[in-house]
């Protein structure tokens, strides 16, 4: 990644954390616990290959009482930002389909197992995020 993408997706990380308050809580801290989650993604991408690592992800689904860092929500967020990105392919826009942004995500994933473009889409955007989350306070 060049640094003209590595700046495009990391100024889609930040539109996406302000906007969609995944990550990002209103006080603009986030849970230090995500700083891990997010920087272990795009590694597990590349060592265990796409479809286990969003498998592992996804099943760890938020609980609204608890305050508490979700690998979902790490999801949610790489998958907003795919559909922001301008270089993403039109049939990832649908990710964003009944605002099921994650789910979509995984069962494209799962329907392509062989798509290098997404494997690597994912891996991007997780760097990006992952810088962006790393200049918010970290509680």
């Amino acid at each position: 990644m060049d640094k003209k993408r590595n700046k495009e997706l990391v100024e889609i990380a930040q539109k996406v954390l302000k906007e969609q308050n995944i990550l990002l809580s209103k006080d603009c801290t986030i849970l230090d616990s995500y700083n891990g989650q997010v920087a272990s993604l795009s590694v597990s991408v590349a060592m265990l290959g796409l479809v286990p690592t969003l498998a592992v992800f996804y099943q760890d689904k938020p609980n609204d009482n608890e305050k508490k860092a979700y690998r979902r929500n790490v999801l949610d967020a790489v998958s907003r930002m795919i559909c922001y990105d301008s270089r993403a392919k039109d049939e990832w826009k649908h990710f964003s389909d009944n605002g099921c942004f994650a789910k979509n995500m995984f069962s494209y994933a799962i329907d392509h197992r062989d798509d290098s473009l997404l494997r690597n889409e994912i891996i991007e955007c997780a760097i990006a995020l992952k810088q962006i989350v790393r200049t918010y306070n970290l509680v």
